[in-house]
């Protein structure tokens, strides 16, 4: 009958809706979603976030935070969501209704102006909030942790690029060990129901093996960054064992697209290209 009287008063702004809203939520939390019910609920979710407006409404009813934060609205944190592949996750998650907590330090390891217009576009959606955060600083990161309940913190920030790696050792050390060693430990002290993370194609080394397998030999790192990658890897199943944390890894090879990174091969083709295409018309 709840479902029913909300598709008939589509008032998403209205303070009825929202608490009809979030009684529906609470009593999917407590009897399971069916699958008519969870997209009706996420078509809800959706719909709210699309009003590009901040919603601290709380329930006018006494229940704890955490079940308030797991029946409004599904929290994500997404870590280097100014980067390419973090934007685009954040873009995708905004428009499935999510809430998404972004956080990046905007390094200069390529064009700033770059990364700040993708946090610009992900500004437009109401469900997304950014935080200048470096993850080399525990005590921002457990705040921020402390302050929201996440379904699945997914982490992407990193120092990127093997041959960086061999001009400026400390940053992958900085970034790419304690920084992920830090949020682990935040994990592990709030842990949310799904931890995953970015490691790379980069950890087969100079495998002449192909197609390339996840259970491949890969103790044989040819870069830096490839090592503190394959570290990541053996920090979390250390932490998932440890202190069961549901965690996968994403191994990424070459990724390309709207936004793409400047340092990525496939631009640097394109340059080249150009170059050579001026060169013979110069000839010509």
């Amino acid at each position: 009958q709840l479902i029913n009287e909300i598709k008939k008063n589509n008032k998403y702004n209205s303070m009825n809706f929202k608490m009809n809203v979030s009684l529906l939520g609470l009593i999917f939390k407590i009897f399971g979603l069916s699958n008519e019910s969870n997209q009706l609920f996420k078509n809800m979710q959706l719909d709210l976030s699309q009003t590009k407006s901040k919603l601290n409404w709380k329930p006018p009813f006494d229940i704890s935070e955490s079940i308030r934060e797991s029946v409004w609205i599904l929290k994500y944190l997404v870590t280097g969501s100014s980067g390419f592949i973090g934007f685009h996750l954040c873009k995708h998650l905004c428009e499935q209704g999510y809430e998404v907590h972004g956080i990046d330090n905007h390094n200069t390891y390529y064009d700033v102006k770059l990364k700040e217009n993708r946090r610009k576009h992900l500004l437009e959606f109401g469900n997304f909030s950014f935080f200048n955060i470096d993850i080399n600083d525990l005590k921002s990161i457990k705040s921020l942790f402390k302050k929201n309940s996440y379904k699945n913190v997914i982490h992407l920030a990193a120092q990127a690029g093997v041959r960086y790696s061999l001009k400026n050792p400390m940053t992958y050390g900085e970034s790419n060990l304690i920084g992920f060693l830090n949020v682990l430990e935040v994990c592990k002290s709030y842990p949310p129901d799904l931890f995953i993370f970015a490691s790379s194609s980069s950890v087969y080394g100079n495998s002449n093996k192909f197609p390339l397998k996840e259970d491949d030999f890969t103790d044989k790192p040819s870069s830096l960054y490839a090592a503190t990658k394959k570290a990541n890897e053996l920090l979390a199943y250390t932490y998932s064992d440890l202190y069961k944390i549901k965690t996968v890894g994403l191994r990424f090879f070459t990724v390309y697209g709207p936004f793409g990174r400047p340092d990525m091969a496939y631009f640097r083709s394109e340059e080249h290209t150009s170059e050579l295409q001026s060169h013979l018309n110069l000839v010509c």
